[in-house]
């Protein structure tokens, strides 16, 4: 037998950490956006309120990328659960997948400032769907190497993982056909993933409970 040459491989809490410092920042980056002009001062209450109004499409950016990241990062520790070491391919893997992790701040700044222009949704949907796309091969990468994951990874989480990742890649294209239409509604679309998300843990819980009454059923050795 050929030995494991250690180079080959990283410790998994090293890129757990990269990760995790990588996401907050960008979670934390994202809310730098929500602000009044420098020293504005409103001599009416509708001045006050246009001025609100104004701040709606950042807002709404914000929040859905927030919690965008934050499902994607949940995603991320989930997968990270069954993996033992890294091999230099789910290291690359993870590096690029944090590449659009941090860009994200930057598209949600484009629809917030420019909500009206088909350019700007689409950078953003497109980010959202590449992230998506790389979760899905990350996923797919540690079922496909066993020797990396201990335990393998169960078929129940590799379904759910691809149906959630695939439906935010959907999400993403219709935002593009909806800001096609209106820009200024493109990102409504991602609220579909409030229900998708639903149901894809669902599908995971399912399958977790399925998977325990199939191992309770088995007989001792």
């Amino acid at each position: 037998m050929v030995p494991t040459h250690p180079a080959r491989f990283l410790h998994k809490h090293r890129i757990e950490a990269l990760t995790d410092g990588i996401y907050a920042v960008a979670m934390t980056i994202l809310v730098l956006e929500l602000k009044f002009p420098h020293g504005a001062e409103f001599t009416t209450r509708a001045a006050f309120h246009a001025e609100l109004l104004h701040l709606i499409p950042k807002f709404i950016a914000w929040l859905i990328s927030f919690f965008i990241l934050a499902t994607f990062w949940i995603s991320h520790h989930r997968a990270f659960h069954f993996v033992k070491r890294v091999d230099v391919k789910l290291l690359w893997i993870n590096i690029l997948g944090l590449l659009f992790a941090s860009f994200l701040p930057f598209a949600a700044s484009l629809v917030g400032e420019h909500a009206g222009f088909f350019v700007a949704q689409v950078i953003y949907a497109v980010d959202m769907a590449a992230m998506a796309l790389i979760a899905i091969w990350q996923i797919n990468h540690l079922a496909a190497k066993p020797e990396i994951c201990d335990p393998p990874v169960p078929h129940y989480v590799l379904k759910a993982v691809r149906f959630r990742c695939g439906s935010i890649v959907a999400v993403a294209a219709l935002a593009i056909g909806i800001s096609f239409w209106n820009p200024y509604f493109g990102t409504t679309a991602f609220i579909l993933m409030v229900v998708l998300g639903r149901i894809g843990r669902r599908m995971e819980q399912r399958g977790a409970e399925r998977e325990a009454l199939l191992s309770s059923d088995r007989p001792f050795p």
